[in-house]
């Protein structure tokens, strides 16, 4: 499996140990192609990446996506084998972990619909941020969110596809919405 090294999947997962399988980023062959997937239950991120055959469906572990980005050989950065174990250019592998059944998520990616989008300026929203307390700084470039809508015109209470200029093709990003606590 090759992740671009832009790519950074393992920002999505949940944090949460409690979370078991969506503590670590799942790699998930379907008919459509190859996605490393990652969630914490509120953002999702489907990347599509390359695999070969001997790449199987199944957890990726935070460890070995950055170390195998971490790799000199610029033919092997981001490159992971991903059958029995992960394994990357130089001879590492690590264990497979078994996290139990990730969630189903291409019900949640959103079918085809009639969308706003809108497109930000991350440099100016960090900016925004910082100007109300926020102490990272960073370069970012546009983002854009896809907001349903029927066919009215109302904003539908329904996942917002998110799409950054540098993605992948193929990629998913998602904001999901909140569910109200009772």
């Amino acid at each position: 499996m090759k992740i671009p090294n832009n790519c950074k999947p393992e920002k999505a997962v949940s944090g949460d140990v409690s979370k078991g399988p969506i503590t670590e980023p799942y790699l998930d062959k379907t008919d459509s192609g190859s996605f490393l997937v990652s969630t914490d239950g509120t953002i999702l991120s489907a990347l599509k990446v390359e695999t070969d055959s001997n790449d199987t469906s199944g957890y990726v572990t935070k460890e070995a996506i950055t170390e195998a980005r971490k790799l000199k050989n610029p033919a092997w950065q981001g490159v992971i084998s991903a059958n029995g174990n992960l394994g990357l250019g130089d001879g590492r592998t690590y264990p497979r972990p078994d996290l139990g059944t990730f969630p189903s998520w291409q019900e949640v990616v959103p079918k085809e619909r009639k969308e706003i989008k809108l497109k930000f300026n991350l440099q100016a929203l960090v900016n925004l941020a910082e100007a109300l307390g926020y102490d990272k700084k960073n370069s970012f470039g546009s983002i854009i969110i896809n907001i349903p809508v029927d066919d009215t015109g109302e904003i539908q209470p329904a996942a917002w596809r998110v799409e950054t200029e540098s993605m992948p093709l193929g990629s998913i990003g998602l904001l999901m919405p909140i569910a109200k606590r009772q």
